[in-house]
C-alpha cells in the first residue's frame, strides 16, 4: 500500500473531500461549509495533503492587502488548517504551512496572518516563525431602555468605504475586498446576526451575533462605542448585554494576543497609529 502524501495546489475535484475532511476536523454543519465553498473556495487558494485521491489535510491562503501609514502589502490569511485525525503527528501541518509560504512569496506576498484557534496554538505557530502582531480587548456594556439609534441592514458598499475611512488611522489594517465582505455578512446571517448601519450619532456599523448571554459584536466600525447604539443593538436582539470585540495594543489593560504575522521581507518597519487592526477572520 502506498502511504505517500503528496502536497500540491487544490483542484475542483478536491471539492468534496475538502467537504468531507472539513466537517470531520471542525463539525460544521454542511449549510455552513457549502457557503464558505461556494463563495471562497478558488482552488490555487488552497493547498491540500493527499494520500492517493484522498485529501488528508489542507489550508486556505486567503488574499487580503495590509495598509500601514508608509504603504500597502499584499498578505495571504491562513485558514482552516486542518488535518485528518488518521494522518496526524506527522508533520504534514508543517509541510503544508512550509508549500503556502513558497508559493505566497512567488507570488509577491509580503506576509502571512493567521489567527490560532486556541492558545496552546500561538507557540505552535511561534516555532514555525510566526509573531503576534495583533491584539484584542472586549467591553461589555449592560443596556436599558430602547436606545435612541435607528439600525437598517448595511449596504456592501457602505461597509467597504467605512471600513477603510474608519481603520485607515491603524498602525496596520487588514483590508479585505468585496468578495471577502459579502461572504462575511453571508457568514454572519447564516449564524443568526446582521451587520446593522446606523447614521446617528455619526455613521457606522456593528457586525452582530447573539448569544446565550447577549449579543457580540465581532467588528465595530465607528469612532466611539456609543451607550444609545449599544441600547438599540441590545433591544433588536431582546438582550440585555452586547460584547464589543476591538483591537488593542499590546500593552494596554486587557489586551489579549489575537493574530500571528509572519513576514518574508526584512525592510518593512514598524508603524505609529491607532492599534494594529484585523477583524472578519471567519473564527
Amino acid at each position: 500500500m502506498n502511504n505517500e502524501i503528496v502536497i500540491t495546489t487544490a483542484k475542483n475535484d478536491d471539492r468534496e473531500g475538502i467537504k468531507s475532511l472539513w466537517k470531520t476536523v471542525f463539525g460544521d454543519t454542511e449549510q455552513y461549509i457549502d457557503l464558505f465553498l461556494e463563495q471562497r473556495f478558488e482552488p490555487s487558494q488552497c493547498v491540500v495533503a493527499k494520500s492517493g485521491q484522498a485529501v488528508t489535510a489542507m489550508l486556505f491562503m486567503l488574499p487580503f492587502i495590509l495598509k500601514q501609514p508608509d504603504g500597502e502589502y499584499r498578505g495571504r490569511y491562513i485558514y482552516a488548517v486542518a488535518t485528518h485525525p488518521d494522518f496526524r503527528s506527522r508533520g504534514i501541518s508543517t509541510k503544508l504551512l512550509d508549500f503556502a509560504h513558497d508559493k505566497a512569496i512567488a507570488e509577491g506576498a509580503a506576509l502571512s496572518a493567521l489567527v490560532p484557534a486556541s492558545e496552546s496554538l500561538f507557540n505552535y505557530y511561534a516555532v514555525r516563525g510566526f509573531k503576534t502582531e495583533f491584539y484584542k480587548r472586549e467591553e461589555l456594556f449592560s443596556c436599558v431602555g430602547e436606545g435612541n439609534c435607528e439600525l437598517t441592514a448595511v449596504r456592501l458598499e457602505e461597509m467597504l468605504t467605512l471600513r477603510r475611512k474608519n481603520f485607515e488611522k491603524s498602525s496596520a489594517f487588514v483590508d479585505w475586498d468585496s468578495g471577502a465582505l459579502y461572504h462575511q455578512q453571508n457568514e454572519n446571517e447564516l449564524l443568526g446576526g446582521d451587520t446593522l448601519y446606523f447614521e446617528k450619532p455619526e455613521k457606522g456599523y456593528a457586525l452582530c451575533l447573539p448569544t446565550d448571554e447577549g449579543v457580540f459584536i465581532r467588528e465595530w466600525c465607528c469612532n466611539e462605542l456609543y451607550p444609545d447604539v449599544m441600547a438599540a443593538i441590545a433591544n433588536r436582539y431582546n438582550a440585555k448585554t452586547v460584547k464589543v470585540r476591538l483591537a488593542a495594543d499590546k500593552d494596554e489593560v486587557g489586551a489579549l494576543p489575537f493574530a500571528m504575522t509572519k513576514w518574508y521581507i526584512s525592510e518593512r518597519k514598524a508603524q505609529r497609529g491607532a492599534p494594529a487592526m484585523i477583524s472578519l477572520v471567519l473564527d
